[in-house]
């Protein structure tokens, strides 16, 4: 029963997820937008512009590690990229204790990643790059990466991890992978509708993760 005491107009206590970078971020955001409005009140992303926040990997963990010596008391999820330099930035953490309010998730696994077209020395190879090179363009969606010959963006190999003993890989042309999905991402917003004609499969798998982070 109510009483004079509730406060029903309390905003709720968000839940903070700290990405890689302002790209991600702003992704994510819009995506969350885009297809659960109704949640996206209940969560709440780390803004890289207003302190000048460095991003990448290195700079996520020492974030969190700032969050956990702070005690910050807020559910946090850092979502790391599906690729070489999470997982080695991610060794940083196998000792480290995280309270009960932290997550660390990384991007799932994508099937359409298991034989996906790389670039090297030895010319375009299809490769299985989970683990390797899905960072947050690979989730847009097969409509975005498959360019107008019908043939998926490839990964272009940019360096080798002597401590992974594994390669790190990089889609190329990100910048128009990027305008290509928010601009899918920003009608649904203004349309208040989902746009039935994109694929949301691997972005969906994304907030699955993070919905279920605490669960």
């Amino acid at each position: 029963m109510l009483s004079e005491e509730d406060n029903l107009c309390e905003a709720p206590e968000k839940t903070i997820i700290l990405t890689e970078g302002s790209t991600d971020k702003e992704i994510l955001e819009a995506t969350l937008e885009a297809l659960h409005p109704e949640l996206s009140i209940y969560y709440s992303f780390l803004d890289f512009h207003t302190l000048n926040v460095p991003g990448g990997t290195s700079a996520l963990v020492n974030t969190l590690k700032t969050f956990i010596s702070a005690g910050v008391r807020n559910r946090v999820i850092a979502v790391f990229d599906n690729d070489t330099a999470a997982n080695d930035a991610l060794r940083a953490l196998e000792k480290a204790y995280l309270p009960k309010n932290i997550k660390v998730i990384e991007l799932p696994h994508l099937d359409i990643a298991r034989d996906y077209p790389t670039i090297g020395p030895q010319g375009t190879v299809n490769l299985d790059i989970n683990g390797l090179a899905c960072s947050i363009e690979l989730y847009f969606g097969r409509d975005v990466l498959t360019d107008k010959h019908g043939n998926l963006t490839p990964i272009q190999w940019t360096g080798y991890n002597q401590g992974l003993k594994q390669y790190q890989g990089e889609v190329i042309n990100k910048a128009s992978l990027q305008e290509k999905y928010m601009a899918i991402v920003k009608g649904c917003i203004e349309n208040s509708e989902i746009n039935p004609d994109h694929d949301w499969a691997p972005m969906k798998s994304i907030f699955r993760e993070v919905f279920n982070a605490f669960t």
